[in-house]
Formats: C-alpha cells, structure tokens, sequence
C-alpha cells in the first residue's frame, strides 16, 4: 500500500501526526523483518542500509532476476543439446519433460512445437524416418502424442530386432549342421547312399508319398 502522510493538515494549517503513518510504518517494518529472516546470510549483507521492505524487494527483484535469467539460458542450452544416447526412450522423454517443467517453473516455457523440435533432434539415426515423418505432418503433433509414437516405434524396433536376432542364430545352426553332415557323408558313400534310401522311405503324413 501507498505510505499514507506523516502529518495531518488542518483547515487553519496546523498539523498534527498522522495515526495511519505511524501503523503503516509498524506493518512495514514487521515485513521488512519477515524479508530478512528468510534470506541467506550471503544475502543479508546487502540488505544492511534498507529501511523500508520496498528497499528491500527491489534489491531482491534485480539479484533474482539476473540469476534467472541465467538460470533460463542454461536450461535453454541443455535441452537444445539433450540427447537420447543409450538411454532408453522412456528416460530420455522424462528428461526433456523434466527441463520443460523447470523452464516453466520460472515462467519461461517452452511452446509445443519448440519442444516437439528439440525432442526429434535429440534422437539417433535410427529414428530419421519417424523423425521425417513427424516434422511433415500436416497438423503439428502434441507432445503427449510425441511421446507415444516414440514409444511404440522403439518397442517395435526391439522387437525387430530380437526377430532378426533369433533368425540368424537358426540360419547359423541350420549352417552348421549342413557342413557337419556333408563331412560326414564325404569318406563313406555307401552311408550317403544309405541316407537317401532312408528319405525316400520317409512317406508325408499328408499326401501319402515318399521322400519329401
């Protein structure tokens, strides 16, 4: 509130004190008190000539506000540079949410698209087609959704690649097997011949006939 004036001025110029500045000073000073005891030593010291809580806030507000901005650009410079690595997509999505939140914390936050943006450049070769994908879509996509597309598409990959895995484990035994039997079969004809008389007794369950 506005300091209310010392005096009173009267029709015939007298004056006399003011009750309402005196209780305006009593409250100030319980504030300027309240401001004081919250702070950290460090900070105390350049309180130390304030004699009114404004004093002390405005002195406050420029320390502060020099600190966020710091603090802002710093988050700025880490997510623009966060990237996924190694670390699973679930991880990593937390991580960019958890500097989104701190940037809108000090009331600076990041709009959808700007986080959409440092979300797909912090991603691997392995997601440039679903990076392509996303950055040419019609109606710009919400983070939410990001966040699940992403999700699903490395759950696929997995498990693309666990397919792909146990395909070349059985083409790798598949191998080796063959070349075990044609070694085998390689100083004893007759066994050879033996093993092809057995196939052709062999009869398929299905159409009745042998050898197949």
């Amino acid at each position: 509130t506005i300091c209310p004036a010392k005096n009173l001025v009267a029709a015939d110029t007298t004056t006399t004190p003011n009750p309402a500045y005196n209780h305006w000073v009593r409250q100030d000073q319980l504030i300027l008190h309240g401001i004081v005891s919250s702070v950290t030593a460090t900070v105390v010291t350049h309180l130390g000539t304030v004699k009114t809580s404004q004093q002390a806030w405005e002195i406050l507000k420029t320390m502060y506000a020099g600190r966020s901005r710091v603090r802002v650009m710093a988050l700025k410079q880490r997510i623009s540079t966060f990237a996924k690595g190694t670390q699973s997509m679930s991880v990593y999505l937390q991580g960019i949410k958890v500097i989104s939140d701190e940037l809108s914390i000090i009331d600076n936050p990041l709009d959808n698209t700007d986080l959409v943006i440092h979300t797909l450049n912090g991603l691997g070769n392995e997601y440039k087609e679903i990076s392509a994908a996303l950055r040419n879509r019609e109606t710009p996509i919400e983070f939410a959704e990001l966040h699940e597309k992403l999700i699903d598409f490395e759950t696929l990959m997995m498990r693309d690649s666990s397919t792909s895995l146990e395909s070349n484990v059985v083409t790798a035994n598949a191998v080796t097997h063959s070349k075990n039997q044609n070694f085998s079969r390689g100083p004893n004809r007759k066994q050879s011949a033996g093993g092809q008389n057995y196939e052709k007794r062999v009869i398929c369950q299905y159409c009745e006939k042998p050898g197949h």
